[in-house]
């Protein structure tokens, strides 16, 4: 390794002490700059590109990180954080099958690596592989049977593969290390057909905050989702007489997947989610106006907007009983206004909690809730909405407007 005569040993080496504490502190810029003005000094260095690396990962440049793991890796192949840390980058990245591989390199070398074995079980997780998912959040647990986020994750892929069984077993688990954790309670409702009229606010939160990276993805090639197509496609068979609203809003926006396909009918187009990961999906889109991280209900309650426009996609399976729900949106509508949502199906004439933690509302419920809080239902559709386990979901399409409008 050859030093530039320009600075001594000592004055490199003090470079570096600074740069140091300056990374410890969170002054990133500071220890950055000085890191860069080393490698220009000292090019081969990987322990200066790894701490680089570990700076730009904090600062979210995920693609710089990943270059400088890379380089400090092919420096020091055996330097098995920064293996670890360029898959934690390619992951960020959306490179997903390069972060598997890198993942599996590692754990080809310890493979009782648990961090490894959990972050690789993520990757297959969000791809929807999941029984390779299963197996390696097994294998961590054998290593760590406590370990709260493996217990938690193999409930949710045990129960993507339906095997309701080993789902229950591992939310039970998930109970026994965190009592009051409301995901499990829901789920094990679900699996138990216990009844229940909502889904707990904290649940839903912590789904999609988890699920924001991968969302969409996930729903439109795996899931192959149906909603957004299927509700513009029965909005314009309806040649409603407004071509344009005023105020639209979006409830339970998601990162805006619906909301997409309608923004350019809408002045001015308001989105609100629960996740603000999600939100922060939506707002890379530029599709909404204003973007609000809220309870949908909540929202309803405190604002005094008035919307001729309304969406709620893909939402009300995570509200269970719908009657406070159709009561504020009507409170805040325009009286010619437009309100489009999806349903799962169920029998009956009632709804029920169906064992994917989400509600199922029959026809005839919305029908009669409808009428009941005001609302005249405009056309009602059958639809697919989207497929779990490679069956497709059967539910409805709908479009109200205020009754007597």
């Amino acid at each position: 390794m050859q030093i530039s005569p320009r600075l001594s040993p000592e004055d490199l080496n003090e470079l570096f002490i600074a740069a140091c504490e300056e990374q410890q502190q969170g002054e990133l810029e500071k220890a950055r700059k000085k890191y860069l003005l080393l490698l220009q000094h000292v090019p081969d260095a990987p322990l200066l590109l790894y701490n680089l690396g570990l700076i730009h990962y904090q600062e979210g440049d995920y693609e710089l990180a990943e270059t400088s793991f890379r380089r400090a890796l092919a420096l020091s192949p055996e330097d098995m954080d920064a293996l670890f840390n360029l898959a934690l980058s390619q992951k960020k990245c959306g490179k997903i099958e390069a972060a598997i591989s890198s993942y599996r390199n590692l754990l080809s070398q310890e493979p009782d690596n648990i961090d490894a074995l959990y972050n690789l079980g993520g990757c297959y997780k969000d791809i929807g592989q999941y029984k390779k998912a299963a197996d390696l959040y097994r294998n961590v647990l054998k290593l760590d049977p406590a370990h709260f986020s493996a217990n938690n994750n193999a409930a949710y892929v045990f129960h993507c593969l339906g095997q309701f069984d080993q789902a229950r077993y591992y939310y039970e688990k998930v109970l026994e290390l965190e009592p009051d954790h409301s995901g499990a309670n829901h789920m094990l409702n679900a699996l138990f057909g216990r009844e229940s009229n909502a889904v707990l606010e904290a649940y839903v939160k912590h789904l999609f905050d988890g699920y924001s990276g991968s969302f969409d993805h996930s729903l439109g090639t795996m899931l192959q989702y149906r909603v957004p197509e299927n509700l513009l496609g029965l909005y314009k068979e309806l040649r409603w007489e407004k071509s344009r609203f005023q105020r639209g809003l979006d409830l339970g926006c998601g990162t805006g997947l619906c909301g997409q396909l309608f923004s350019e009918r809408i002045s001015e187009f308001t989105g609100v989610d629960i996740s603000s990961k999600m939100i922060a999906q939506a707002a890379a889109k530029n599709i909404y106006d204003r973007l609000e991280t809220e309870n949908i209900t909540a929202y309803l309650k405190k604002t005094s907007n008035k919307y001729d426009f309304f969406l709620a996609a893909d939402v009300l399976g995570y509200v269970g009983e719908l009657t406070e729900l159709f009561e504020l949106i009507k409170n805040r509508a325009e009286p010619a206004c437009l309100f489009g949502f999806s349903t799962e199906d169920c029998p009956g004439e009632g709804f029920i909690l169906t064992p994917s933690g989400r509600f199922a509302h029959s026809p005839g419920y919305v029908r009669r809730l409808a009428e009941k809080t005001g609302w005249s239902l405009i056309a009602g559709r059958s639809s697919v909405l989207r497929k779990e386990r490679g069956e497709w979901v059967p539910g409805m399409i709908w479009f109200m407007t205020v009754a007597g409008n």
